[in-house]
């Protein structure tokens, strides 16, 4: 037999859930891609449970977030201390080792890698540049004159790559 719809004859029957009968179907089986699916399985109801409304944020959520960007923020300050109070014993080693290359300009002698968090502790997005002066109090100009009277005969400067700032050496 031909099917011609579902108000004609089509040779299939419906298959009815509840007590009424084909004439008061409660819940019809509807064939998706995949198979057959109750439709009424979709609403939540007594057998599904509620949807509650998800909570945007607790309080212990914020403070242990808040902890760990002012945990992240120490350990990225006390690694940038060297940038703010270098040694002898921090950049002899890498001078030497320029010096045995042939003084090459622009060499690299320190590299200090940072990550700013998505927001710091304090509610402010920085970039690297800005997270750094945040965490040493100073700016890049101010560190490098730091180093640089630290030095002679030596011009001292500095660059970012990515997360990094790299302290370089020139000869004069």
């Amino acid at each position: 037999m031909d099917e011609t719809g579902p108000t004609g004859p089509t040779g299939i029957e419906m298959e009815s859930t509840g007590p009424t009968g084909p004439t008061g179907i409660e819940s019809v089986e509807a064939t998706g891609p995949t198979g057959p699916t109750d439709i009424m399985t979709l609403f939540p109801n007594a057998q599904t449970g509620t949807v509650e409304a998800p909570t945007i944020v607790t309080m212990e959520e914020l403070m242990a977030s808040h902890a760990v960007i002012v945990e992240k923020e120490s350990v990225d300050r006390t690694s940038l201390n060297a940038l703010v109070n270098p040694t002898r014993d921090q950049y002899r080693p890498q001078l030497f080792q320029w010096a045995a290359a042939g003084f090459p300009g622009i060499y690299v002698i320190q590299s200090f890698s940072v990550t700013p968090p998505d927001l710091c502790a304090d509610g402010v997005r920085r970039d690297v540049n800005a997270y750094i002066n945040y965490l040493t109090g100073t700016d890049m100009g101010a560190v490098v004159a730091n180093i640089q009277s630290l030095v002679t005969g030596i011009v001292v400067s500095f660059s970012f790559e990515g997360n990094s700032v790299r302290i370089h050496v020139s000869k004069a």
